[in-house]
């Protein structure tokens, strides 16, 4: 199975915790600070072990809490399950939780970057969904009523910290963290991010989103990575399920679907547009942002 695949590539890393990185260009090996060189950080065989302890977690445990209560269980899940995991894991290292997660100051351009691919890029993933594999009409009203059940007695702000802030913190802790770095110490930026995404799709357990939000959790490694801080992806990710919600909670969703032609394709040029100046932004974040610590580093440029 997948596991099993992972593992098979990660499978020296235990035995040779060497930095460098296969297939990795100069460039790529100057992103690895002197802290990972001398072993500390997460690796890829810790990547892949976190990311199975929290799979077995959440759909042998957590499902369970989930069915008991939707949204008790989806904050215990996710709060106690994915963060817990990534802070007990700190903890065995040794490190600070805020070390393992790289949670530091990002540049501004790195952040409006954010802002911007946070805000486009669930057009563009809700278009390549549809149009690659458009989701049953069933799912898509079972996730209107997760978003607002039928009684309407749930607040639009507990909506969103359930479904948008919870996530955007403890899924990035986990993803963005210790898995994320872990693979980075053992492939190169782009197959880091792509390994990344996949168990990220794989997580959500849900055939019919599996690409865009692998093809998401690509792209926030990605900013991830670029940044040098874990907080451009959590605004990301934030925005880019409060979008989402707001819309599914007033019905915006449901008028979207009778827009005409023209105003749809308008509507996707502009995200193209904000999409790509997004990506420019979080690229000119990286040029510019100081390496602290780590003095004669060459800022890596990403993919």
């Amino acid at each position: 199975g997948v596991f099993a695949w992972i593992g098979h590539l990660v499978g020296r890393d235990r035995a040779d915790k060497n930095p460098a990185v296969v297939g990795a260009t100069a460039a790529d090996t100057a992103a690895v600070s002197p802290t990972q060189q001398a072993g500390s950080s997460p690796t890829a065989g810790d990547a892949v072990t976190l990311f199975g302890v929290a799979f077995i977690l959440w759909f042998f445990a957590f499902t369970w809490l989930q069915r008991w209560q939707l949204i008790p269980g989806l904050l215990m899940s996710q709060w106690f399950g994915f963060l817990g995991l990534v802070w007990l894991y700190a903890r065995l290292q040794r490190r600070s939780l805020g070390d393992v997660l790289v949670f530091r100051p990002a540049s501004p351009w790195a952040i409006a970057g954010a802002v911007m691919l946070g805000l486009s890029g669930w057009v563009i993933l809700g278009v390549l969904a549809d149009r690659v594999m458009p989701p049953p009409r069933h799912l898509i009203e079972e996730m209107r009523k997760l978003i607002r059940p039928a009684n309407g007695d749930r607040p639009l702000i507990v909506t969103l910290f359930a479904l948008a802030i919870t996530p955007a913190i403890c899924e990035e802790a986990l993803f963005r963290g210790p898995i994320l770095r872990g693979f980075r110490q053992r492939f190169s930026v782009p197959a880091a991010c792509l390994l990344t995404g996949v168990l990220f799709g794989v997580m959500h357990g849900d055939i019919w989103r599996f690409i865009p939000t692998s093809l998401l959790g690509a792209l926030l490694s990605w900013v991830a990575l670029s940044s040098g801080s874990i907080l451009p992806s959590m605004v990301i990710h934030v925005l880019n399920n409060g979008a989402l919600i707001v819309l599914g909670y007033y019905g915006l969703d449901e008028a979207a679907e009778r827009l005409s032609t023209r105003i749809e394709i308008a509507i996707f040029a502009s995200a193209l547009l904000l999409f790509a100046g997004g990506i420019a932004c979080v690229r000119r974040g990286r040029r510019h942002q100081p390496e602290s610590g780590e003095p004669g580093r060459h800022p890596h440029q990403g993919m």
